[in-house]
């Protein structure tokens, strides 16, 4: 959402909750728009306890600790999620646990909870999603692959889903271009999934697709000139084929 456009929305329903500070709706409206935005989690986290405090019959303790998680308050965020699960163990407490782990890098522990999550519901795609995302970062690609292709089978309009799977795929030099193709996919899940866009370029360069790889790294620059990775991948892409400056 472009920054005025936040700004309006975002005046538009902290008006309305402040004008009825005691209409827990409202301030659930407000914290669910800056949860969504990602842009003010501190604000967001505010504004789910004042609704939290008036709405007692809303569970909205992984609402809650996924805002914290988001600030970086890991260990209040496990605390009140684990909480949650105690009260009544399912997929979707399991899977969040997981999830908070893996942003703080405790991977032994995500496991465990995302594990947890494929019990109580084997058709919970995340926790296949998160699970090959741990694997990959343990260099473990063979069998990150296996759990990103369970996740699509369950849900194959994610594009998360297939940039992981892309990604594990381009490791291989037998699998590249069917890691190629994946991010491809992924692209048509997402057209603005620029990180999937950078990655696709990088497989058509490793595919000895020079011309196709120039453009697609020159089209994220294009996009995302604030973001200085696209700009290296450019540079390096051009350095190691300078007849293509």
């Amino acid at each position: 959402m472009l920054d005025n456009d936040f700004d309006v929305a975002y005046r538009k329903l902290l008006d309305a909750a402040q004008s009825e500070p005691d209409n827990g709706q409202a301030w659930l409206r407000l914290a669910d728009f800056l949860s969504d935005e990602s842009s003010s989690p501190h604000l967001a986290l505010r504004a789910y306890r004042e609704a939290a405090s008036l709405l007692p019959d809303h569970d909205l303790r992984l609402s809650i600790g996924s805002t914290m998680a988001d600030i970086g308050d890991y260990a209040n965020a496990c605390e009140l999620i684990q909480e949650y699960i105690n009260d009544g163990p399912d997929a979707i407490g399991y899977c969040m646990l997981g999830s908070v782990h893996y942003d703080a890098e405790m991977y032994v522990e995500a496991g465990v909870a995302l594990r947890h999550a494929i019990d109580c519901d084997p058709q919970y795609d995340e926790a296949y999603y998160l699970l090959g995302e741990i694997e990959r970062k343990g260099g473990r690609d063979n069998v990150a692959i296996d759990f990103y292709r369970q996740a699509i089978d369950l849900d194959d309009t994610d594009t998360r889903y297939w940039e992981g799977l892309g990604t594990s795929l381009l490791h291989n030099p037998e699998t590249v271009e069917e890691g190629v193709e994946a991010l491809e996919v992924s692209l048509r899940c997402n057209p603005d999934n620029v990180w999937a866009r950078c990655l696709l370029g990088n497989g058509l360069w490793r595919s000895g697709k020079l011309l196709e790889a120039k453009a697609t790294f020159e089209t994220v620059v294009r996009e995302c000139p604030e973001e200085p990775a696209f700009g290296v991948a450019l540079q390096q892409f051009l350095n190691a084929n300078p007849q293509m400056h």
